[in-house]
């Protein structure tokens, strides 16, 4: 009886599976596992850690990625509910002991003495995603309701608590990381019709960290002279990254070999070296990969009516393709350098796993039997549409 369940909880899942999703992220792995082969061993080098440590590792990062994405993708609506409130919660926590944690580089991200390190800001992405969704469906629950006391409550509680992880991310100091926390609360409030007012406060709460990060950190003033200013600071990897770009051509393969020569090949700049590797034309593909599976999942988010799944699964969308955004960007030297790296197809264990488990997540809502938890509305005009319907009761 029970194998009998199983096997029909399974043939669900497959039959409600967004394969094309899917298949593109696979596609986007197995491309970051060619790259982590080719580029990671001259990093390993230069640090001496031995030739094939980072693909060591990578391996086993694999593994548990995979198997993240696909277990995470059974999940009802339900447990990923749960699932993201208890990520949330013991990331946050995680998130605040990497203050009393060892500096690497220069910043305190990463948690060390709990065995294998991990960056707890990459899981606390995905769960902030779901988390946020939970409040703002509580939030115009109550504005339907008329009570404007207690949404204005729920929105002081959402602002407290993403507050509380900028001011953590500051500390470390990880700045990009807070901008993409930044973009996830921004796009969720946007497809849930908050007011102009409410957004403008969160673009200009960035534009203001920026400008107060540049005044009050050295490190950040560096990096955004080097950009704006013809020598100002080192430029080395942004110098040796667009050489290997240009000098790739079409269909890549020239023997200089550039990607050698840029330290963090293997993680920031591995779209250099992925350039380099494949030419510009397979490239551009990949990058192309990135964004179609960004414009299915927000085409499949037309078709579902429970709010939860539309504001979750913008969220994680929206950090994501943030990410792709400012990896690329930064790399071809059209914003200053940020450290982020390229989903699923840079080195790293934390990025690559919560990559994975947030795809998995966005799997899980877009089944039918996870989107469609309300009784269909029978007026066509009041289906779901962004900003239109806001909140109309609030002041």
């Amino acid at each position: 009886m029970l194998a009998r369940t199983d096997e029909s909880m399974l043939a669900k899942w497959w039959l409600g599976l967004d394969k094309s999703v899917l298949l593109e992220a696979l596609f986007l792995i197995v491309i970051g596992g060619l790259m982590v082969f080719s580029a990671s061993p001259y990093s390993a080098n230069r640090i001496n850690i031995g030739e094939y440590s980072y693909i060591k590792k990578y391996l086993a990062y694999f593994v548990l990625g995979i198997g993240t994405l696909f277990a995470s993708s059974m999940l009802s609506a339900r447990q990923v509910k749960r699932l993201g409130i208890v990520l949330f919660a013991l990331f946050a926590a995680f998130l605040f002991m990497t203050l009393f944690d060892q500096s690497i580089k220069g910043s305190r991200r990463w948690i060390t003495r709990l065995g294998p390190s991990f960056q707890p800001s990459e899981f606390l992405k995905p769960a902030a995603a779901v988390v946020a969704a939970l409040v703002l469906v509580k939030i115009k629950e109550l504005s339907a309701a008329g009570e404007t006391k207690k949404m204005k409550r729920w929105i002081c509680a959402l602002i407290c608590a993403f507050g509380a992880i900028a001011a953590l991310l500051l500390l470390q100091p990880d700045r990009g990381m807070m901008l993409t926390f930044l973009a996830i609360l921004t796009a969720e409030a946007f497809v849930a019709g908050i007011k102009w007012k409410w957004i403008a406060l969160l673009a200009g709460t960035g534009a203001a960290s920026i400008g107060a990060s540049y005044m009050t950190s050295g490190y950040v003033a560096a990096r955004i002279d080097k950009f704006l200013f013809a020598g100002g600071g080192d430029t080395y990897q942004i110098d040796m990254g667009l050489k290997a770009i240009r000098e790739a051509g079409l269909f890549g393969g020239h023997t200089n070999n550039l990607k050698q020569s840029i330290p963090d090949v293997h993680t920031d700049f591995i779209f250099s070296a992925m350039v380099e590797e494949f030419g510009a034309l397979l490239t551009i593909i990949v990058i192309a990969v990135f964004f179609m599976m960004g414009a299915r999942i927000f085409l499949e988010l037309k078709a579902r009516r429970s709010a939860f799944t539309i504001y979750a699964v913008t969220g994680i969308a929206a950090h994501l393709l943030f990410q792709v955004c400012v990896n690329l960007l930064s790399t071809l030297g059209l914003i200053p350098t940020k450290g982020m790296t390229l989903p699923f197809i840079s080195y790293g264990g934390s990025s690559f796993v919560s990559s994975c488990l947030g795809l998995g997540l966005v799997l899980a809502l877009l089944q039918e039997y996870n989107s469609r938890d309300k009784p269909a509305n029978k007026n066509p005009q009041e289906k779901f549409s962004a900003g239109k319907n806001g909140m109309k009761n609030e002041k």
